[in-house]
Formats: structure tokens, sequence, C-alpha cells
């Protein structure tokens, strides 16, 4: 099952995507994962939080969502992923414009195979949702958590794209219409008693709160209004500015990775060839174990012809030593035929020391 979980917080999701702090963790982000964005842009959920930190006083300033795949779809394609960060916007955000939030979203494929409990990493996406209303500068009113329809919204995010699904047990098991009517009757409930608005900005309405009384006639009092207003105007049409690049960055990143990776792979067939064939699965999945902490008992050896593969018992997939690295381990062209090299060089030693 799908699992996502929702956090409401201050700071510091900045620093833990861009550098992986955590408490009790030395690795840099990029030594830990293979990072892909997918939504939005990072920089501009990062000045949306300057903005709050500096003009306004709130208990949390975004949301933090995890998504989390089972092992068996860590191939799931970049869109399919793509795809459910949507519905998870559309669902827990119902009633707003996307151009209303400041959202942002990556994939993590792991590198590091193994948490510090020993425990398989999988593949998963960090979805962040500033509280800033681009359109009033209020505060973003998000679907409220209730467990029953979290769980009504999992099982149907999993139907929508044909994963398993699970329930903890036979009581708790929905079906899709019944998941349906509870995820409909929450969206109508918060529809109904958290209604905001959705004009394009103006001063007055936009930016100063309905509940807070002032005297709009004083020349001090207009003067801090139109300061505000010219404030806000300004920053909110640098986040346009960025978001129209961003939709282009994004779609000329995705094109040229994947042109990167052909043209990676184009330029270096004879060296991964020579890495197929010169490779001992069992050495790279030994190798794999030592540095990238990937769990052997997952594997066990088949022969297809005269080669050995790797077949994975949680997916029934089978790989040859590039496919172990290059698909498990998330490393790119290059990176999986310096690994596999690395490989041959520890086997050169090994057999000289022997002799």
């Amino acid at each position: 099952m799908t699992i996502i979980r929702i956090r409401q917080l201050k700071s510091g999701i900045e620093d833990y995507l861009e550098n992986g702090s955590k408490k009790g963790r030395k690795q840099h982000r990029d030594e830990l994962d293979k990072r892909v964005a997918i939504y939005g842009d990072l920089t501009v959920f990062k000045q949306a939080n300057q903005y709050i930190k500096r003009k306004k006083d709130w208990k949390n300033n975004y949301w933090h969502f995890t998504l989390s795949l089972a092992f068996k779809y860590h191939l799931a394609p970049q869109g399919v992923l793509r795809e459910m960060v949507m519905e998870i916007l559309e669902f827990y955000f119902t009633g707003y414009d996307k151009k209303q939030l400041v959202a942002y979203a990556e994939i993590h494929y792991p590198k590091i195979q193994t948490n510090e409990k020993g425990m398989q990493r999988l593949p998963h996406v960090h979805l962040v949702v500033s509280k800033l209303d681009l359109w009033s500068s209020n505060q973003v009113r998000g679907l409220l958590y209730k467990e029953e329809v979290a769980k009504a919204f999992q099982l149907w995010i999993d139907d929508n794209h044909r994963f398993d699904s699970y329930s903890e047990s036979s009581e708790d098991s929905l079906s899709i219409d019944e998941a349906e009517q509870i995820m409909v009757k929450h969206q109508q409930f918060h529809l109904k008693y958290n209604k905001h608005e959705k004009n394009e900005f103006e001063p007055d309405k936009a930016i100063i709160s309905k509940s807070l009384n002032v005297d709009k006639e004083g020349e001090n009092t207009q003067k801090k209004l139109n300061a505000l207003h010219s404030d806000f105007l300004l920053y909110q049409k640098k986040q346009q500015k960025i978001r129209r690049a961003n939709k282009l960055y994004l779609a000329t990143q995705s094109l040229k990775m994947r042109l990167k990776n052909a043209v990676a792979c184009v330029d270096s067939i004879a060296e991964i060839e020579q890495c197929i064939n010169s490779s001992d699965v069992e050495e790279t999945i030994k190798f794999a174990e030592k540095e990238f902490k990937l769990n052997p008992a997952f594997f066990f050896i088949v022969e297809k012809g005269s080669k050995k593969l790797a077949k994975d018992i949680r997916t029934g997939q089978t790989f040859n030593s590039f496919g172990i690295v290059h698909e498990h381990l998330n490393q790119d062209i290059r990176e999986t035929i310096k690994v596999l090299k690395r490989v041959g060089a520890e086997r050169e030693i090994h057999v000289s020391e022997l002799h």
C-alpha cells in the first residue's frame, strides 16, 4: 500500500532536502539518494517561507507530505509519481487553484539501500506545500486531517494506479465506492466551512485580514497598507516569473536527463558491454553490500546459458551486474561503470594476493 504521511512544520525542510541533514546521519543527501525534481521549484518554496517568517507569525509554515511506495514498485515511471503528487494537491487542497499554492516535490531513489536500523530504504516522494496563499497572502486552509479519510484516499490512489493495497484488518476494509464517498463527504464539509477568497490580488481585500480593524483613513495607516501592498505585489510578480521559467525548466531538464542518459549509453556502449562481460554478479552484490548496504538476502543466483544473473525475490526480476548497480543502487550510466570498474579492481587485488 502506498503510505502518505503528513506533517505541519515551521522550518528545516529546505536543509533536509538539499543536504540530507538529520540527527545521527553523516552522509550528504546526494550520497544517500538520487534526487529528481518532479513539481515546482525549491527556490520558490524557500522564498515563500522567508516571506512568511518576515511578515507572519504562524504556528506552522508548511505541510510536508511523504509518499512512500512498496519496493515492488521501485521502478514506477516518474510520470506516475508526478500524477500522484497532483492528486494529493487536488484532494488535500480542495477548492484551491494550483496557481495559488507554492508547492515543490522531488523523488528520492535510494543509493544507500538500508537505514540505520537495517531496514530497506524505499523510493519515496517529498512534497512540501507552503501555507502562503499567493492570491491573498493569507494562510492556505488544507483539508483537516482525519484518519478515516486518509485511509480512504490511500486506498483510492492505489486503485487509481493499479497498485496492490491492503487493510490492517477485514473490519477496516473499504470498497473503492465507499472510499470515494468518504473523500467526497469530507471535501464538501471542507468547502462549506472553510471558504476562502479566490479573487486576484487587490489591495485591502487580499492583504488585509477581515478581522483586522484599522482606520484606513489615517495617513500613517494608509502608508503602511500601501507599503505592504507594494511589497507583496512585487513578491508575487517574482513568483509568477519564476513559475513560468520553472515550467520550461522542468520540461527541458526532463528532456536533458533522458538525452544525457541516451548519449551516455551510446558513447559508453563498449565500456558497458565490457563491464557486463567481465563482471561477476555475486561479486557485485558483495561489493554493493559493503559500500551501499544492499541486503544480499533478497537475491539468489540463477544461470541463464553461460551467464549468472541475480533474481530479486521481492519482484521476481533478474539483473546482471550492470542492472544491480544501475537499477537497484540508482546510479547513472557513468557512475555504474565506475562502480563496476572498482568491483573488477578489487577482484584483481584479491587474485594477486592469493598468488
